[in-house]
Formats: C-alpha cells, sequence, structure tokens
C-alpha cells in the first residue's frame, strides 16, 4: 500500500515529464530558471512565513551540515584507500553527498506524513540549495576540465530561495502578514511549485543516458548515496534532540536518490559527468524499492 499509495503517484508524475520531454525536446534551462526563480522562492517565502521557527530548524541546519561534512570525509577516505584521482573525488561528491531533497523528498514528504512532514522537508530543501550552490559548484569546478572563475559567495547569492526562506521567517518572526492582493499570487505559485519540480525531475531524467559506466565507482557511489547516507543519517538523530515528524522526514530526505541539479553542475564543467548522471538515473530507479521501505519503517 505504501507504494501504491505514496511513491507510484511521485513516479507517474516524473513519467509524465519523462514523456513530454522525450516527445517534445523541451528546453529545459528556460523551465529550471522559472522554478528556480519564481516558483521555490514563493513555496519557501509561503512555508517559512506560516510556520513556527523553533529550535528544530535550527536542528536540521545542524544535521544538514554534519551529513555533508561525514560524507565529504568519507569519500576523501575511499579514495585514498583506492588510490583514485581527485576529479574522481569530486565526481563522486557530486554523484553522493547532494540529495533530491527538492522535487523528490518534498513531494514524498508531502505525501507520506501531510502537511507536517511538508514544513520540515522544505526547511531541508532550502538549506540543500543553498549547499549545492555553493560546495556542489566548487567541486564541479575543482573536478571539471573547464577553467572557470565563478565565485561560490556570487552564486549564493543569486540563489532567490534564500530570500524567500529569509524574508519569510522574518514575517515570521515579526507576526507581518502580506496583503491579500499579494498573498493570493504566492498561495497560487506555492501550490503549483511541487508538482512543477517533480515534472521537471522526469524531464531531467529523459535527458540521461548510460555511457561508458565506470562499474565500480557508480556502484560505491550508489551505496554511498542509498544506503550509508541514511545510516549516517539516524546516527545524527540519535545525537540531535529531534523527534516526531522532524525526525522521520530527516531520515526519509537522507534516503533520497541523488539530486538532479548536479548533473547540470557536472555537464557544466565536464566533472565526471557520465559517473554523476548514471549515478542519477540509476539511484532515481532503485528508489522505487528503497523509498517504500524506509516509509514503511516510519511510519
Amino acid at each position: 500500500m505504501v507504494f501504491f499509495n505514496i511513491v507510484l503517484p511521485v513516479f507517474i508524475v516524473f513519467g509524465f515529464g519523462y514523456l513530454i520531454q522525450k516527445l517534445f525536446h523541451l528546453q529545459l534551462l528556460s523551465i529550471s530558471t522559472t522554478v528556480m526563480y519564481i516558483l521555490t522562492p514563493c513555496l519557501a517565502f509561503k512555508t517559512f512565513s506560516e510556520a513556527e521557527l523553533d529550535l528544530s530548524t535550527l536542528y536540521i541546519l545542524i544535521f544538514a551540515l554534519s551529513l555533508m561534512g561525514l560524507q565529504l570525509a568519507l569519500l576523501y577516505l575511499y579514495i585514498k584507500i583506492r588510490r583514485l584521482t581527485i576529479k574522481d573525488y569530486c565526481g563522486m561528491v557530486l554523484s553522493v553527498v547532494f540529495m533530491n531533497s527538492g522535487n523528490y523528498g518534498v513531494p514524498v514528504a508531502l505525501f507520506a506524513f501531510g502537511k507536517a512532514g511538508m514544513h520540515p522537508a522544505v526547511f531541508l530543501m532550502v538549506i540543500q540549495s543553498l549547499l549545492m550552490s555553493t560546495v556542489g559548484l566548487y567541486f564541479a569546478a575543482k573536478g571539471g576540465e573547464r577553467d572557470t572563475h565563478i565565485s561560490p559567495l556570487r552564486r549564493v547569492l543569486k540563489v532567490p530561495i534564500a530570500y524567500g526562506a529569509v524574508i519569510g521567517a522574518l514575517f515570521s518572526l515579526w507576526h507581518f502578514s502580506l496583503p491579500e492582493a499579494l498573498q493570493r499570487p504566492v498561495d497560487l505559485i506555492s501550490d503549483a511549485t511541487v508538482p512543477m519540480v517533480m515534472l521537471l525531475l522526469g524531464m531531467q531524467l529523459a535527458n540521461i543516458s548510460f555511457k561508458k559506466i565506470e562499474v565500480e565507482k557508480v556502484s560505491a557511489a550508489v551505496i554511498g548515496r542509498l544506503v550509508v547516507s541514511p545510516l549516517i543519517a539516524l546516527f545524527l538523530i540519535w545525537l540531535l534532540p529531534v523527534s516526531g515528524i522532524v525526525e522521520k522526514v530527516l531520515l526519509l530526505t537522507a534516503a533520497m536518490p541523488t539530486a538532479a541539479n548536479t548533473t547540470m553542475f557536472a555537464m557544466q564543467f565536464n566533472a565526471k559527468t557520465n559517473l554523476v548522471t548514471t549515478t542519477t538515473l540509476l539511484t532515481t530507479l532503485l528508489s522505487i524499492l528503497s523509498t517504500p521501505l524506509w516509509i514503511h519503517l516510519l511510519i
């Protein structure tokens, strides 16, 4: 029942996005730009402005940073043991460290736990977006074959989702509210965000193909993303004073497949593109089995 009620609806929407991309070959840059600069900032604003900000928000931040730090350390240990290159390390960082907390994790949390699950999921999505736009971009540029002088600080300043979250948090703390003429369009755009990012993931997956698979590295990346990451999350949750829905959402999100945005970073800088795209596709497909298992254990 978990698969049919929670996971299957998500993959049906992914499937529509996949199909429309295969049939019409849309320009994903225009769609992703609309999602990044209009839809997700509105969703972040609405979520933060309506939420009661408390210590759990701080714990989510600590969780996200700790999870990333431990994964980076373990991957570095792995490449040292296997005597791999720095380019391999950067490619595996993009494949393993950044999970699909946005266009996969948020809808799954919503379907599994209702609106109570969506709020911490969106918090984590905002943090992950910032980490991908700074740390992720850094490793893509470092491991890439194309010279770039893009500053991570300049990159994060261009991420509008952060501004939506900060402004929403200020509205919540100061008990402000938008006039109805502004609140209605924000609500409409926010309601459209989750289905739109789900369709976008399906479109992105349609552009991924298997090429020159590096079996050992891809296998290690898949295990790291779908197995090691949630195990680290279990350890962190045991350490942090979180419980209830927040605890479940953090663990479920940590078990999500590789973030689709990392494939765009890899392609932009030619940073182990085949490794990143193959891992993204495989972890997404395997999550058909792993996600229902985690939901079954958590509900």
